[in-house]
């Protein structure tokens, strides 16, 4: 079956080979102009960095909630804004202040900074650029009943400055007559007990919201956010009592497309160390025979698509984000891989035949290799596209199509750019200048200096090694011979245990988290931010309880109703199971409190309680004539809960409570969409990950149809990711959004390395294990560890990076190129010449051939006469000529191994030629 399907693929790709080699412009051409126009779609780029929407699950239960209730609750941020009832994130601006020294940053001193701080923030303005409208602080803040809000205002009172300097603040909640109750402990961090004034801190936080109520409004409050960040770089350093960390609504947004663009940057450097690396791996050879300027062909020939990928993409509409930026990156490495794999497959083929039928034999081989690598990372990132994170879709979009566009402009564009070099070097041709140069021998005769004769003279190779570099010639030679000694093999079977263990142990131990300092560079001023945030400060929050349902709360059975769900909610122990705050409740305790009937249940609440308590206002919604309650919301408080799982967990409980409800509950907090990728994440990625695997195995059953192959390449497989994800947690790496897509992206280079091994051990016209895994190992180890080389180098540039995008996408490829490389020039062949596969009619196996000696000289015309021996073993008549041959073959030579036999071997009375028998020999199948 599998020599069918080989035989098949092969006849095709031969009859194309030939046709690139009679009309290699035609392709080249073609190809170019392609790429070209595809490129033209780079008009239509949009760009998407909205981190929520790009990281986060989409269409979540918690997206789709929130539209529900933003139906329902309108945007108050300009009258009546209070922060723990947004059903967003909002816009504002944050401000940390640390004391300098571990000083008391409740002190004077501080005290003066802070009203100088503020003079600052609220002495802003921005200019509408459409009407130049000149916006002021008071234009945006958000507000409460006329009033700019400002959460940490206490610490700018002069009233609380006073009853602090008198000790009368308590902690954690303070109540003054004239400031009403505050609850410091979300507002201070680092206290401490003090003699003097009761309580000292060391951090405290001002929190400065803006409108968004309406678009204008929206629109203007991002500018104010803008213009905030750069006062606060440039005034951050100027206090000498405290030190500040400063942060907006989307300055984590901008810290990533600040980090990504400059590391996309890095692309050009890596694209001449590619060149560069290429160049120097195909320059063996002679002014005519050297390979360099077909080596940068294949470059051009990543870069084309590249460009036709963007273009395409762009063009459909698909738009950019930061994510994106690796891609040109991954396709540099994909790319030089198949270059190396088919120039590999040129130097294989006969020397003396004609250009066409020279690369139809390369395409023969070399085609049916990258068409199977290709489509194994084709098929990788359209499984990607299943995902729930967009980001991820568009990234394997992007991706996907690279590499589509990659694999095709090797078969057409590389491909006439190798019928051409073979043309050039047939013709005698320098590989600078294209003009026709004389012999080494003749310029010698000419009296030309050593020199001169290097650089100007050259000649057509006649051999695989007239051609090779030392990059590619060392790899072959070294290679089958270390590998396959027996104390090196029981070696590496003793080292892929030990790999085996620690990367289950690093499974085991994965952790699955994203802390956002990770995402940004150590200079941003989002760092200190972030870090001051989750060290200092709980994280604790309100969720809000949203009855959604038109109900008649005077009722029993719906206060009851109500009060079982929070008490099932409260029992879980990451929630508070004491604090409930609920309009309901303080009604009911109030003296305006009237149950009478549902006419004066409403009026009593409308008319006297809302006016009593307002903060209370924004929690029920009424119908247009306000005579019916159609939704409300009461709040319950978490612990501190930091850990993304926990996170997570604590929002899966709330939702199943609020679900068990008779009437339509939603639990929501803005937070909630952030928590869903924390539930999302592993099982999609199991899912992604498995479907993935599964699709590998499909596509080795088709293209390789042998059972034992197609086992092999899937525990490879499993061996590599296995060590990938295990090998995550030993390198500071967690299970994320992020972290997801690059193992997405593993799956199909796990196969590359893996299936261009036992698509040779299939193909070599060998006899014996040993014999094929040299043959293949000779053939494929130098197009193996180049393209790993040049994998490495292709992201080498991002290993400084201080984008967490990028950084981490370096550490999980050089996991997977490292894993893919070892296990396919070590572990595999090691497999295969054990257990491997011995597909019928190529070869005989030696390793069960009995060696009958050779008939004296005067006996050799009058037949045998003995008989042979009768043990059911083939036998082997040796006759004169074939006893050196049939050594070498015996001693496992690698590079050689495939080479024609003279004067035949007759097995079982059957004549085999050429490695192979006129019928079906003996052998393991």
């Amino acid at each position: 079956m599998y020599l069918k399907v080989d035989a098949a693929f092969g006849r095709a790709f031969a009859w194309y080979g030939e046709k690139v080699g009679r009309y290699p412009w035609v392709f080249i051409l073609g190809c170019i102009l392609v790429n070209g126009l595809l490129g033209i779609g780079l008009l239509r780029l949009t760009v998407s960095n909205d981190m929520q929407r790009l990281y986060t699950p989409e269409n979540s239960r918690s997206t789709q909630d929130k539209k529900v209730i933003e139906e329902l609750f309108v945007d108050r941020s300009g009258d009546a804004y209070f922060g723990y009832q947004k059903t967003n994130d909002g816009r504002f601006a944050d401000l940390y202040v640390k004391s300098k020294d571990g000083a008391n940053v409740l002190s004077d001193a501080v005290y003066y900074d802070l009203i100088e701080l503020n003079s600052h923030i609220t002495n802003m303005t921005v200019t509408d650029p459409a009407t130049d409208k000149i916006y002021t602080y008071e234009d945006v803040c958000a507000r409460r009943f006329g009033e700019c809000v400002v959460d940490g205002w206490p610490f700018l009172s002069p009233v609380f400055r006073a009853a602090y300097n008198a000790g009368n603040v308590t902690y954690p909640f303070f109540l003054s007559p004239a400031l009403g109750p505050i609850n410091l402990k979300r507002l201070l961090a680092g206290v401490r007990n003090s003699s003097k004034y009761g309580i000292e801190a060391e951090y405290l936080k001002l929190k400065y919201p803006f409108r968004h109520d309406t678009v204008k409004l929206a629109n203007m409050s991002s500018q104010f956010e803008l213009a905030y960040l750069e006062l606060m770089s440039n005034i951050s350093t100027n206090f000498d009592n405290v030190e500040l960390a400063y942060a907006m609504s989307v300055s984590l947004d901008k810290e990533l497309d600040a980090n990504t663009d400059g590391d996309v940057r890095m692309f050009s450097f890596t694209f001449a160390l590619m060149i560069t690396y290429a160049s120097f791996v195909s320059s063996g050879g002679n002014c005519v025979s050297s390979r360099a300027h077909l080596a940068r062909a294949g470059v051009l020939a990543v870069l084309m698509a590249i460009l036709g990928a963007f273009g395409l993409v762009s063009a459909c509409g698909v738009p950019f984000t930061n994510i994106v930026g690796i891609m040109p990156f991954l396709i540099l490495g994909i790319g030089i891989d198949d270059t190396f794999v088919m120039m590999a497959g040129w130097l294989n083929s006969e020397y003396d035949e004609d250009i066409p039928r020279r690369l139809g034999a390369t395409l023969r081989t070399s085609g049916m290799a990258i068409t199977l690598t290709s489509l194994t990372d084709f098929v990788a990132m359209v499984v990607g596209i299943i995902s729930v994170f967009p980001s991820i879709r568009m990234f394997c979009v992007y991706t996907g199509v690279a590499v589509l566009l990659c694999y095709l402009n090797h078969v057409t564009f590389f491909a006439g750019c190798i019928a051409l070099h073979g043309k050039r070097e047939k013709a005698n041709r320098h590989c600078l200048t294209c003009l026709t140069v004389p012999q080494f021998d003749k310029m010698r005769e000419s009296g030309a200096s050593g020199c001169k004769v290097c650089l100007c003279a050259g000649a057509p190779a006649k051999t695989r090694e007239a051609s090779e570099s030392i990059c590619e010639r060392g790899p072959r030679s070294v290679l089958p011979k270390f590998i396959l000694l027996r104390p090196v093999k029981a070696f590496i079977v003793l080292v892929f245990m030990g790999y085996l263990g620690v990367s289950i142990w690093g499974v085991y131990n994965l952790q699955q988290k994203l802390l956002l300092e990770n995402l940004v560079s150590p200079t941003s001023h989002y760092l200190n931010y972030s870090q001051w945030m989750n060290q200092h400060y709980e994280s604790r929050f309100l969720v809000g309880l949203y009855v959604t349902d038109e109900v008649d709360y005077r009722q029993k059975s719906t206060q009851e109703e109500l009060s079982r769900v929070v008490h099932a909610i409260r029992k879980d122990d990451s929630f508070n199971d004491i604090f409930y705050l609920s309009w309901l409740e303080e009604y009911k305790r109030s003296p305006f409190y009237d149950d009478s009937s549902e006419k004066a249940f409403i009026s009593s609440l409308r008319d006297n309680f809302l006016l009593y308590v307002p903060r209370f206002i924004n929690d029920i919604v009424f119908n247009p004539d306000k005579s019916k309650i159609i939704a409300s919301r009461t709040y319950v408080q978490t612990e501190n809960v930091k850990h993304n799982l926990e996170q997570g967990r604590s929002m899966l409980w709330a939702r199943e409570k609020a679900d068990s409800a008779s009437f339509n509950i939603i639990a929501y907090v803005p937070w909630y969409i952030y928590f869903e990728q924390y539930v999302a994440v592993l099982p999609n990625t199991l899912l992604t990950v498995g479907v993935a695997v599964a699709s590998m195995f499909v596509i080795s059953v088709i293209f390789m149809p042998h059972p034992l192959v197609v086992i092999y390449i899937t525990l490879a497989i499993s061996s590599i990711l296995a060590g990938v994800i295990g090998f995550m947690h030993w390198w500071g790496l967690t299970l994320s959004s992020i972290t997801m897509i690059h193992l997405v992206m593993s799956v199909g280079f796990s196969v590359d390395y893996c299936a261009h091994i036992c698509h040779a051990y299939m193909q070599a016209e060998a006899a014996g294990r040993h014999a094929r895994v040299a043959t293949a190992l000779g053939r494929m180890g130098g197009p193996i560890l180049n393209g790993a080389v040049s994998s490495v180098l292709g992201i080498l540039m991002l290993a400084g990076s201080q984008s967490y995008i990028f950084s981490s996408f370096f550490r999980i490829m050089i996991l997977v190129h490292c894993f893919g490389f070892l296990h396919a020039l070590f572990f595999l062949p090691v497999l295969l010449s054990c257990i491997g596969p011995m597909p019928t009619g190529r070869g005989v196996n030696i390793d069960k051939i009995r060696v009958v000696p050779p008939l004296p000289e005067k006996n050799k015309n009058k037949g045998f006469n003995r008989p042979p021996p009768d043990d059911g073993m083939p036998q082997l008549t040796a006759s004169k000529g074939l006893d050196d041959n049939f050594t070498r073959m015996k001693a496992d030579t690698p590079a050689s191994s495939d080479a024609p036999v003279n004067g035949g071997l007759s097995v079982n009375g059957r004549t085999a030629v050429n490695g192979g028998t006129s019928s079906e020999p003996s052998g393991s199948h």
